[in-house]
């Protein structure tokens, strides 16, 4: 199933768009309005970057015009006292590390965070740590209290995506394609990692029926943290957390979007759930 049904090709590159996309991820071309939307800032709590506003080129292209003002005024000043420039070294200058993988407003695949600490192992950065006990989640839709095959009550309450147990899940009837979650931590913190696991990862311990097959599946979601916006693509069949990195923001709402899903594999169980979400950073 295609993820693009609902939105389009950009008219400048051909790049698929979907739904929602107020710019093309590929060339940034505006989408046209009723073509693929877009997020207001303010409206409830999205707002779209374009790709071509990069958070690294926001922070780099300052230093960079900043090294260029300076070399000019020395030049100048040179020029002034009777001596010309210098003339440039040929030793080449080393090419700057490639900027991560996930940037606002850009597509990232889901993968496990690679945690980076610091002390005598040799690693160069702080772990980032589980927000979720200080968070407080709420669902814009949630399916109703049911039993399971013991006849014990089960709660598909917000709440559930917060506990770390994959036995537990949020969950909405239908195509959750829209659904937004919102995760309040209580005060400003900063997020560096986000994941969720894409489905109802239980085996009903009664019947021995499973979960994660009979219902829906995510495929795509978008976080809103920081004023920006982040898509990930989660991998269908892989029942653990799907984490992507990015770029360090501070927050004191995370949200979460549900972009696209899979069929459900029963048609008894036309349900969208998501079993835990991950939120770190410090």
């Amino acid at each position: 199933m295609s993820d693009t049904t609902a939105g389009g090709q950009c008219v400048g590159c051909g790049e698929p768009y979907m739904a929602g996309d107020g710019f093309c991820q590929n060339c940034g071309r505006p989408i046209p309005p009723g073509h693929g939307g877009s997020y207001e800032p303010g409206a409830d709590g999205w707002e779209h970057t374009p790709p071509g506003r990069s958070l690294w080129l926001s922070v780099t292209l300052p230093i960079g015009g900043l090294v260029l003002l300076a070399a000019g005024v020395v030049a100048a000043l040179l020029l002034v006292r009777g001596h010309a420039p210098p003339v440039a070294s040929s030793v080449s200058t080393p090419a700057p590390s490639p900027a991560p993988s996930t940037d606002e407003g850009v597509e990232g695949s889901s993968a496990p965070s690679s945690p980076q600490d610091t002390g005598p192992d040799g690693s160069t950065g702080p772990v980032p740590r589980p927000l979720n006990s200080v968070a407080v989640a709420y669902a814009s839709a949630t399916s109703p209290d049911n039993v399971d095959g013991t006849g014990h009550r089960t709660t598909y309450e917000a709440a559930n995506l917060l506990d770390a147990d994959p036995t537990t899940a949020w969950r909405t009837d239908g195509d959750g394609t829209g659904v937004v979650l919102t995760f309040t931590l209580g005060g400003p913190h900063l997020v560096t990692e986000l994941g969720l696991v894409n489905g109802y990862a239980k085996t009903d311990p009664a019947t021995g029926e499973d979960r994660y097959g009979q219902e829906r599946r995510i495929l795509i979601v978008s976080w809103a943290v920081g004023g920006n916006v982040y898509r990930e693509r989660l991998v269908d069949g892989v029942r653990d957390l799907q984490v992507i990195d990015i770029p360090s923001a501070k927050a004191d709402v995370v949200q979460l979007r549900i972009d696209a899903v899979t069929q459900p594999g029963d048609a008894n169980f036309d349900k969208t759930p998501i079993s835990d979400v991950l939120i770190a950073g410090a």
